[in-house]
């Protein structure tokens, strides 16, 4: 009797120890297909960032992305691949803007509007986040970012290659002189005006009081912020693509009264 009890008492024993084996393999195999899982995640994920970083434009030129911000789910740094072997910077872009790879190409696939976002957190304030929505319009041809659109972004491309946005043509689309016109509406029933001219690239804008030219010459853009800063000669201001705003305060001692008959502090001239 004593030899049968401890028998089955070694029995017992045997099969607890199986069973401790058995749940011990169970849970080693479980973190494993986890561990294996999160490795084949993270390789998805290298190979989807790798992959969407190279996008075909044209037949032989691609848009690649040098970097993806993980914390902002930006991608940033464009540039263009030309033949499978030139890589070219983009002239004019400011590697602080990120895309979220909307991309939209003129029907010749000469040019193309590019989101460009700017995140970042208000004096160093690591709760206080902003974002700044941009789109900017490149010359593929010459790897050039041309213009930088805000309002206008939500735009579209027509069959002659140009840019239209609530029904008015924001860009032509050609690769002559072209000019546009910024009007101050809410000063003195549109007196002042401002406008800019595209002479093969090259910005110069003219200065009116109704139909006199009060100050012309090179225009000077400066992208490395968003909205952008525009010098008009000694005039400055913010450029937003669509709009100039410039400060007036209508002080005579002050540096920034420019159009001594308006009585606002900021002028806003807009696209006309």
């Amino acid at each position: 009797m004593k030899n049968l009890i401890f028998y089955l008492f070694i029995l017992m024993c045997f099969s607890c120890k199986k069973n401790d084996l058995k749940q011990a393999t169970n849970e080693s195999l479980a973190n494993l297909n986890e561990n294996n899982q999160k490795k084949k995640n993270t390789e998805n994920l290298k190979k989807t960032i790798k992959r969407d970083t190279l996008i075909p434009l044209t037949n032989n030129v691609k848009l690649y992305f040098h970097q993806f911000d993980e914390t902002q789910k930006l991608w940033k740094i464009p540039k263009l691949i030309k033949n499978d072997k030139d890589t070219i910077n983009i002239k004019n872009w400011d590697n602080e803007w990120g895309s979220e790879l909307d991309i939209r190409l003129s029907p010749n696939k000469r040019y193309m509007v590019l989101d460009a976002i700017i995140k970042g957190f208000l004096n160093n304030n690591k709760k206080e986040l902003y974002e700044n929505y941009t789109c900017q319009l490149i010359d593929i041809y010459k790897s050039k970012d041309l213009d930088s659109f805000q309002e206008d972004c939500g735009g579209e491309w027509n069959k002659n290659n140009e840019w239209i946005s609530n029904e008015e043509v924001i860009f032509t689309g050609k690769n002559t002189t072209t000019s546009n016109l910024f009007v101050a509406r809410d000063c003195l029933n549109s007196r002042f005006s401002i406008e800019i001219i595209d002479i093969q690239s090259i910005l110069t804008f003219k200065i009116f009081d109704k139909t006199k030219i009060i100050l012309k010459g090179i225009i000077n853009i400066d992208k490395k912020e968003t909205p952008n800063t525009i010098n008009l000669g000694k005039i400055g201001g913010i450029y937003y693509g669509d709009s100039i705003v410039i400060q007036n305060d209508g002080n005579s001692i002050n540096e920034y009264n420019h159009f001594i008959q308006c009585n606002q502090k900021y002028l806003t001239f807009v696209r006309d």
